[in-house]
């Protein structure tokens, strides 16, 4: 079994080289929660380093000093965990578990084995708030990096308070300080996730960073800037994959082709920063209006593009009426802008063996009629219809 000393040089060993290796990184390019991750390695490294001198000498008072810099260490790292999810760290609990523990080893009258004990405490306490601020991180909540984070941070949570039970139930008595070797599988356990969390987490952060950069660029190419929609080209793919599955399953499909009503008179009485507004409001109208496996999408301009998936002509203009009605009762401020709606409803026809470009014309024609009979209203092209 391996001695303290080279436990704690291990740890040491770790936190400075990952700590360098973050600083490294973030001088080139600022990532949130990264610099505040660097800066929490470097103390808990420099904690390491008191530990372990304390070790060789018998300082009592260096050992209280070390472990009060993990402790310091650990609750940057919850900041840095709330940088990176995009929340607000509430200190309050960290701050208290950090002064509890310096209080601890500042008091003269405490034993050893009940100062080490809060001290994990502490360590458990704040390993808890971490892994509750990973689990806030709603954007990447698939990844399986995320998972893995969260799975060592529980085992250090549960490792933890097992040795605080263990300290300070005293079913050990005193220990002294400078004991040659780890007296309880606790110690061994305790250290062993401590090594894990830290190399897990710092690399898990920059692999979560990197499927955030991705999904980013996914974002992008994928969707329309200004009202996060489906673009054109994406829209096309994804509804040429559902075409074709509807066709080959037998299964009722429609599409609606929607343009707002007198758009370009709005950019001209209102301006373009109130026609975007227009268009980001009517985009969440739609979200709000359809359902979630329906694929929405924006054309270009004004013009909208929805797939209505297991939806024959008739339930297509349930929905269709219930978007236009909501869009008509909407009121965009600060401006007071109303605007309507014209949609355009075809259902596939299963027997055509253009797809996709005919769905898309019958339904165009529709609108077009729609815009001819008076606009804010829904039309349909029902399957044979020319």
């Amino acid at each position: 079994m391996l001695d303290p000393h080279t436990l704690m040089f291990v740890m040491l060993l770790n936190c400075l080289l990952m700590a360098a290796s973050l600083a490294a990184l973030t001088l080139r390019k600022p990532w949130p929660g990264l610099q505040p991750w660097c800066v929490s390695l470097f103390v808990q490294g420099i904690g390491w380093l008191l530990m372990l001198i304390a070790f060789s000498l018998a300082i009592d008072n260096l050992f209280g000093a070390g472990t009060v810099l993990l402790v310091a260490g650990m609750v940057l790292q919850v900041h840095a965990v709330d940088r990176f999810g995009g929340h607000d760290t509430q200190w309050t609990a960290p701050l208290a578990v950090a002064a509890t523990v310096a209080v601890a080893y500042a008091y003269p009258g405490l034993s050893a084995p009940l100062r080490m004990g809060v001290a994990v405490c502490g360590f458990t306490v704040l390993r808890l708030l971490a892994l509750r601020s990973l689990l806030h991180i709603h954007d990447l909540r698939g990844s399986r990096v995320l998972r893995l984070m969260v799975i060592v941070l529980g085992l250090s949570v549960v490792v933890l308070g097992a040795r605080a039970v263990e300290l300070l139930s005293g079913s050990f008595g005193a220990e002294p300080i400078a004991s040659p070797m780890l007296r309880t599988i606790y110690e061994v356990l305790a250290f062993s996730v401590g090594y894990a969390v830290v190399v897990v987490t710092t690399f898990g952060l920059l692999l979560l960073h990197r499927e955030r950069a991705d999904a980013e660029l996914r974002q992008l190419a994928e969707r329309d800037s200004l009202t996060g929609l489906l673009n054109r080209r994406t829209f096309l793919q994804l509804a040429g994959r559902r075409v074709q599955r509807a066709r080959n399953d037998g299964e009722a499909l429609t599409l609606m082709i929607l343009d707002l009503d007198h758009f370009k008179r709005i950019n001209d009485q209102f301006g373009h920063p109130a026609g975007d507004r227009v268009l980001c409001d009517f985009a969440e109208v739609m979200l709000n209006s359809l359902r979630r496996n329906d694929l929405v999408g924006r054309f270009g301009g004004e013009e909208f593009a929805v797939l209505l998936m297991g939806v024959d002509l008739s339930g297509g203009l349930v929905l269709s009426e219930r978007l236009r009605t909501a869009t008509e009762r909407r009121w965009v401020e600060p401006e007071g802008i109303r605007y309507t709606v014209s949609i355009g409803l075809a259902e596939l026809d299963p027997y055509e063996t253009s797809g996709l470009t005919s769905l898309i014309s019958r339904a165009d024609r529709a609108l077009y009629r729609a815009k001819g009979e008076g606009r804010n209203r829904s039309a349909l092209s029902p399957i044979g219809a020319g």
